[in-house]
């Protein structure tokens, strides 16, 4: 996610200022210290956000808003950054000294002293800290209102228990891509078409937050992998997955109009069902941050591998290298860090396209 960059960034950038003093100067090292560790916890609220894969239009209306606003909170932290390292040069050039080292990049101290300035600074650093508990205290009661609203709606009985499409993939931009994560998915994707296995496990693998989701995304949205498979299924498993809500969801993707979803819990029942909807079909599955196999051995696998047509293929995210080699996967891909001009060139488009909406 592009917020989850310029947070690391900005939370560099700030736990810089205290390691070389300057918060200490700007009489807010306290602050600066708690806005470090807001953007730290910011970091790990979008990783969590991604997970979840909002679909539903009233829940994304204002999380749309919420990062709207978080957005803003971002610019004015950035200005804060520039502010502070250009009062810095300022400073530097006024008092060079002819001594090397005598106003170094490692020490700001001598170089900000500026009363006004720092007040000033100061002041911004603790409205903006409010700003951002704010904004996480809205969204973290939006969120447990939805969880709570998910939890009435998910009775006993209900065909629309859970609601099954919720876990469909986001729509991704074709900008959100650098270099790096292009040629990934072009790899995956020759992968996942060009086999000769009656089914294929492939793995993508890598920390939380790194962008394994992101790259799914993409591979599953691919045009030659629309071109390619009859059914496509995305399951976000998550640590707490329900597995007959996952054979629902299967189901549900797979069906033809005229097949119904049906309303019960027994697992025999509903992959008989699924079953009936992917039988002689090729089948792309998309089974997103899974922490254990379970979620496959139990319901899953049978159905898939018996029912589906050769050259069917099962894509799984995770963080445990472990569940690759159970399911014994014959790619297992590890997602590392976005090249830095790859970053910059996400964040540059991100915000262009968020200024559009915005409008």
């Amino acid at each position: 996610m592009i917020l989850d960059a310029l947070a690391s960034y900005l939370g560099e950038q700030f736990a810089k200022m205290v390691k070389d003093e300057a918060g200490m100067l700007l009489g807010a090292s306290g602050e600066v210290e708690k806005l470090t560790g807001m953007l730290s916890r910011l970091k790990k609220f979008l990783a969590n956000a991604e997970r979840r894969h909002i679909t539903d239009a009233k829940e994304g209306e204002y999380v749309h808003e919420w990062v709207r606003k978080l957005k803003d909170a971002m610019y004015d932290a950035t200005d804060i950054v520039d502010d502070v390292h250009l009062k810095s040069e300022q400073r530097r050039e006024r008092y060079a000294s002819p001594y090397p080292g005598s106003c170094s990049n490692s020490s700001l101290l001598w170089c900000l002293q500026d009363p006004l300035f720092a007040h000033r600074i100061g002041s911004r650093v603790k409205e903006l800290n409010e700003r951002m508990d704010g904004l996480f205290k809205q969204a973290e009661a939006d969120q447990q209102a939805d969880t709570d609203r998910l939890k009435s709606s998910s009775t006993p009985g209900n065909p629309h228990s859970g609601n099954p499409r919720r876990t469909a993939p986001g729509i991704i931009h074709e900008d959100i891509v650098g270099d790096k994560i292009e040629e990934d998915k072009r790899m995956l994707v020759d992968w996942l078409i060009n086999h000769d296995k009656k089914y294929l496990v492939v793995a993508i693998q890598g920390v939380g937050g790194i962008g394994k989701t992101t790259l799914a995304k993409k591979i599953f949205h691919d045009q030659a992998i629309q071109d390619t498979f009859d059914v496509k299924i995305w399951l976000s498993v998550t640590q707490d997955f329900n597995e007959a809500h996952l054979l629902k969801t299967a189901i549900a993707m797979a069906k033809s109009d005229k097949q119904q979803i049906p309303a019960v819990e027994d697992m025999a029942l509903l992959e008989d069902a699924l079953v009936e909807a992917l039988r002689g079909k090729m089948l792309l599955l998309v089974m997103d941050d899974m922490w254990t196999e379970k979620a496959w051995d139990n319901g899953l696998r049978v159905p898939i591998t018996e029912a589906c047509a050769p050259g069917t293929c099962v894509l799984v995210t995770t963080r445990n290298e472990d569940v690759a080699k159970v399911m014994k996967a014959a790619h297992t891909h590890q997602v590392t860090k976005l090249r830095l001009d790859d970053s910059w060139t996400l964040l540059q488009k991100q915000v262009r396209a968020a200024d559009l909406l915005i409008i």
